[in-house]
């Protein structure tokens, strides 16, 4: 297993191959649409995602740091406030991000805190938590792992806008590319937009060179990809 510790080149469309190469390496991303996967929600997929795994090495924390820096979509952000990551996937992306721009990090919960101070976005300090609008004027890029409908991430972006953010923008170490997603984000009061390091596309070409990945089995997995929650029915 290659776990160097080099630094990746720092061309965007360069960093999500080497991302996608990595993530097949250790098994963070695994294609399998001959013996599907059971996802939690009790569906058969072809695929399986833990970017975990991906953030357990240098390399992987690397190529993730190296993949958000260069992209366009960063770039054009301008003077960034603050990262927010969703929980809890979204914390390590976002805090490596955080640390390498230099600026606050924040994560966003999944619901309200039952105990405590009872807050939704974590971070704030005493003072800020009493105002209403505590991230206020404040430019924040928000941080997910993985895109799939988009429900989890355009939550997050909604508690981060009633907080009173400015969201420039939502960037994903990985998408599996679901029509749904950019509906989802479309959707929101204020637009927001979303990129990914690597795709789904992005994913199988790299599978494909390495020789782990059929035409046929590609073509498999972009039928799913078209009807994700049908596509495994009777499997």
């Amino acid at each position: 297993m290659r776990c160097d510790h080099s630094e990746p080149e720092q061309n965007a469309e360069t960093v999500g191959r080497e991302a996608a190469a990595f993530a097949l390496e250790i098994g963070a991303v695994r294609l399998s649409p001959e013996d599907p996967f059971t996802w939690a929600s009790g569906y058969r997929m072809p695929i399986y995602n833990d970017n975990r795994l991906l953030m357990r090495y240098p390399r992987g924390r690397a190529l993730v740091r190296a993949g958000f820096l260069g992209h366009s979509g960063l770039g054009e952000a301008g003077d960034i406030q603050g990262v927010a990551g969703t929980a809890s996937a979204g914390i390590a992306p976002a805090a490596v991000l955080a640390e390498a721009l230099g600026t606050d990090f924040y994560y966003v919960r999944s619901s309200v805190k039952g105990h405590g101070l009872a807050r939704k976005i974590e971070g704030l300090s005493r003072e800020e938590g009493l105002l209403a609008k505590p991230l206020a004027g404040r430019r924040i890029l928000l941080v997910e792992d993985l895109i799939s409908t988009g429900g989890s991430a355009v939550a997050a972006a909604e508690a981060l806008l009633e907080a009173g953010a400015d969201l420039v923008g939502c960037g994903a170490i990985f998408s599996y590319g679901f029509d749904e997603a950019p509906r989802a984000f479309s959707r929101l009061a204020t637009p927001c937009p979303l990129w990914t390091i690597f795709d789904l596309e992005c994913l199988l070409g790299v599978a494909a060179e390495q020789g782990g990945l059929s035409q046929e089995d590609m073509e498999t997995i972009r039928r799913w990809r078209q009807d994700p929650f049908g596509w495994g029915e009777g499997r």
